[in-house]
């Protein structure tokens, strides 16, 4: 298994795999030919415009304009490329979107079942502590709204999954039909807004002319691709720094158990230099561009510097405190992904 194995298909199939994040949005065009690797035929990134402050509706709004763009791209580049001649049809067949922060919110927790007598492990049960769990964290969510009814406030589904099952304190990974008496599950449950998903959904339908659009979030996809490549790393860490925000997720047992978000990312040290010296983004990327490259004048280099030193000491501390709401930091990590 792999990162791709959460796409796969069984025949010869073209799919377009959207990645959406915080301050870019990518697309791929994928072929798939079991039981050869896919083939990545072409891709198309697109930068979503920096607002001076990191306010959801620009961001939102941004992020639109520019899935918009990508999708029109694709469209041309796959409709003038002839790249897989020996398909019978050249068509996208599917799509399946990845969101990254903040385009999802996400819980993970393990629950410990003990009975008197053995009880049958099977998809009614699971079903039961699945649908308890997500309707428990949908009111959690939105617990501080006055109209939980309102389209605002309507959940969609990316993920509600047992990704670890333990009979007996024996860790299985055919528990179904099975007796025990001690049931220990751990769960991943990871929600966005509905009415991202379906603008989304709207946009690709118009531009690609599919109407289903497969989602996933981006922690259980990364999840994935590390348990299958790197399978005998059981207790692990992978972090996403993005461009307004910073995901950490934990691992350990080979089952997510944490995952803590801090709202600091690459954009935050495009705005402290937008601050510090008085410039649009555009020329602070600029500056940080020429910083990089070792061109930057003697003051210049000096100005950014210190912005560097700043954003770098508000990321630390940023990330201290996330360790402090872990239950155990990251005691018995052997590697960060």
């Amino acid at each position: 298994m792999s990162f791709f194995s959460l796409f796969t298909t069984h025949h010869e199939e073209l799919s377009l795999i959207l990645d959406i994040g915080s301050g870019s949005v990518g697309a791929s065009v994928v072929f798939f030919n079991e039981p050869h690797r896919p083939k990545i035929l072409y891709t198309v990134r697109k930068d979503i415009s920096i607002s001076e402050k990191a306010e959801p509706k620009k961001i939102l709004d941004g992020m639109m304009i520019q899935l918009k763009n990508v999708l029109l791209d694709i469209s041309e580049i796959h409709k003038n490329i002839n790249t897989i001649p020996i398909l019978k049809s050249g068509r996208i067949r599917k799509v399946h979107c990845l969101l990254s922060s903040p385009w999802y919110v996400s819980m993970t927790k393990t629950l410990k079942l003990e009975n008197a007598e053995s009880i049958t492990f099977s998809k009614k049960l699971v079903d039961d502590i699945l649908k308890k769990e997500e309707i428990d964290f949908e009111k959690s969510i939105f617990s501080n709204s006055s109209n939980l009814n309102s389209p605002e406030k309507k959940s969609f589904i990316l993920e509600r999954k047992i990704i670890q099952a333990k009979l007996n304190g024996y860790e299985t990974t055919d528990p179904y039909s099975q007796k025990a008496r001690i049931v220990e599950v751990s769960i991943f449950i990871a929600i966005a807004l509905q009415t991202v998903v379906a603008d989304i959904e709207n946009a690709v339908h118009r531009i690609i002319g599919l109407r289903k659009t497969n989602f996933n979030s981006f922690p259980f996809a990364t999840y994935s691709a590390v348990r299958d490549i790197f399978s005998d790393d059981k207790n692990f860490a992978f972090m996403d720094v993005s461009s307004e925000v910073t995901d950490l997720t934990i691992v350990k047992n080979g089952a997510i158990i944490e995952a803590v978000s801090f709202p600091v990312g690459k954009n935050t040290l495009v705005r402290d230099v937008m601050e510090a010296l008085g410039v649009p983004a555009e020329i602070a990327v600029s500056y940080l561009k020429m910083h990089s490259e070792k061109v930057a004048g003697g003051n210049l280099r000096g100005a950014i510097d210190m912005v560097i030193n700043g954003t770098e000491k508000k990321w630390e501390n940023a990330f201290s405190t996330a360790l402090t709401e872990l239950s155990h930091g990251l005691s018995g990590i052997s590697k960060i992904f």
